[in-house]
């Protein structure tokens, strides 16, 4: 999947989720504000392995995301670009950064 920071962006801004941190080669951070630990802020973190984790910060901060339809197919997408990533070691598909 060739896929760039972009187009991952894209996906995720039409999702909902409007800040993107391709911080590393094996993870992006995704959130719906810049301010991971604001009350009320979603945020997911998906990992080159195909693992992810994203909780909702409210009052209850293990409260789990209820993903939608876009979200669901921006994850998928996501992991696989990621997967591509760490195949490639962070050649031309992954050397620019979000």
């Amino acid at each position: 999947m060739n896929m760039t920071d972009l187009e991952i962006k894209k996906m995720w801004y039409d999702a909902g989720f409007f800040y993107i941190d391709h911080s590393s080669d094996n993870c992006i951070n995704i959130a719906t504000d810049t301010v991971f630990d604001r009350d009320g802020n979603q945020f997911i973190t998906i990992y080159s392995d195909g693992s992810f984790e994203g909780c909702e910060r409210t009052y209850d901060e293990d409260a789990p995301l209820s993903f939608t339809a876009d979200m669901t197919e921006a994850l998928f997408n996501t992991i696989e670009y990621l997967k591509q990533c760490k195949i490639q070691r962070g050649k031309s598909l992954c050397g620019s950064r979000a």
